[in-house]
């Protein structure tokens, strides 16, 4: 892990050994998040440098933390949601058939969106963090790489490599629309700044 104070300069924390694979912050519960690929390991740190260790019940690839909910969501390819109100102690529940990539929650609409692997059933949203309703998003072939919500646009956008080599946005994230990017796909994640508009 490296943590930074300004963006330029970086100093390396070694925590465990597993391969860090996404991060989020919890405003309210002042911590930070990481799951590691394929594997059920999370760890969480309050300052970025001392980190501690705990078990879902699954692994994960993707973590996701939703104020409004009180809720952290953890997914990847086990086929399961792994969710808790505090990082340390985890439940699950099963969503089969849909490999998790990468998930958002806005907290204007108090959704979750994740997107999965492959090029059909490709969005999942939810309300709640355990109940999901998959829809297909037309990629042609390919894989959704990322996925974010603007709180300033109202918007969720989801990028990816795939053959159409389109951006997509949603306001709902039910209904999505097509933007093509010049250049071609190969896209894998995707965030807003509000400073930049």
């Amino acid at each position: 892990i490296k943590y930074s104070s300004d963006g330029a300069t970086w100093t390396d924390v070694t925590v465990g050994d597993i391969n860090m694979n996404d991060i989020c912050w919890s405003e309210s519960l002042g911590i930070f998040l990481v799951v590691g690929y394929a594997s059920a390991t999370v760890y969480r740190s309050s300052n970025g440098t001392n980190w501690s260790s705990s078990t879902a019940d699954h692994s994960s690839n993707a973590v996701c933390w939703a104020e409004a909910l009180g809720l952290f969501v953890a997914a990847g390819i086990s086929e399961d949601i792994n969710y808790s109100s505090d990082g340390i102690n985890w439940d699950s529940t099963p969503i089969t058939g849909y490999n998790i990539q990468s998930i958002t929650f806005s907290e204007s609409l108090e959704r979750f969106v994740a997107i999965t692997f492959g090029d059909t059933d490709n969005v999942l949203y939810s309300d709640d963090g355990l109940n999901w309703t998959a829809l297909t998003v037309d990629v042609g072939t390919g894989d959704l790489g990322g996925v974010t919500f603007s709180e300033e646009l109202g918007m969720f956008v989801i990028v990816g490599n795939v053959a159409q080599n389109n951006v997509y946005y949603s306001f709902d994230g039910e209904n999505w629309t097509p933007v093509p990017i010049p250049g071609g796909g190969g896209l894998t994640g995707v965030c807003y700044g509000p400073e930049r508009g």
